[in-house]
């Protein structure tokens, strides 16, 4: 069973909301209760529960990346590599993750189809999946539902 701020406190001697301002490092708690928390916390081994954290703080601590081109493009330019470098460093710099995305909508024109076999503002792949398309083996990946 995992643990919550309920369990930790009650092991403490201390509220939830104790627990809380200690977890997120709050100025506002005695150090000898500070001190009770973090040893709780440290034998118990509790770690914060990520999801349940990004619901109440409203915040995932993730930066997302949209690069619309086709992914070969991505080594043929040297610009989409400086911007993924720069972006990712700034990610790690923050502690927060990175995720990349890639397009492609095709032809601008509805009455030429696509390449690979997609017709104009089709996507290519299903929520969380990668596709691998038939004509030239290259693959896609995409983290929204379809």
């Amino acid at each position: 069973m995992r643990l919550k701020l309920e369990d930790i406190g009650r092991m403490a001697g201390v509220s939830r909301s104790t627990v809380s301002r200690v977890v997120n490092n709050e100025d506002s708690v005695r150090p000898e209760v500070r001190e009770r928390v973090q040893d709780v916390i440290r034998r118990t081994g509790y770690t914060p529960h990520v999801a349940a954290r990004s619901l109440v703080s409203n915040r995932t601590g993730v930066i997302g990346l949209v690069i619309p081109s086709r992914v070969h493009n991505l080594f043929e330019d040297p610009y989409f590599a400086r911007l993924i470098q720069g972006v990712t460093a700034a990610s790690n710099e923050s502690g927060t993750t990175l995720s990349l995305a890639f397009f492609y909508l095709g032809s601008r024109s509805s009455s030429t189809p696509a390449r690979h076999g997609r017709t104009p503002g089709s996507r290519a792949s299903t929520a969380g999946s990668a596709t691998s398309c038939s004509t030239c083996g290259s693959s896609t990946a995409s983290s929204k539902p379809g």
